[in-house]
């Protein structure tokens, strides 16, 4: 069953190829949506998929790239599925 989430992730997540790392992560797991950094240096996260490719997603990107970066806290919520998503881009 496809499942969408919104992700907040905040640390060291800007500056560091956490935006390529994370898009790298969705294409591998058949995930769409979007990745953006924030003004607060967070970066936020809109990602749909299957379920379980969900859940393992939301692992990575919890654990973080070993790019330098350096995940402290995400927070999850769950949204819509959307279906104008057939990618999943960076912004």
């Amino acid at each position: 069953m496809e499942q969408a989430v919104r992700l907040k992730v905040y640390g060291l997540v800007q500056g560091v190829g956490f935006r390529w790392a994370t898009r790298r992560l969705a294409v591998q797991l058949g995930i769409v949506g979007f990745v953006i950094n924030e003004t607060d240096e967070s970066v936020s996260i809109e990602a749909q998929g299957e379920e379980m490719n969900i859940r393992k997603f939301i692992t990575q990107i919890e654990i973080g790239p070993s790019n330098g970066t350096k995940v402290h806290h995400v927070k999850i919520a769950s949204v819509g599925v959307n279906p104008d998503y057939t990618t999943f881009k960076i912004y």
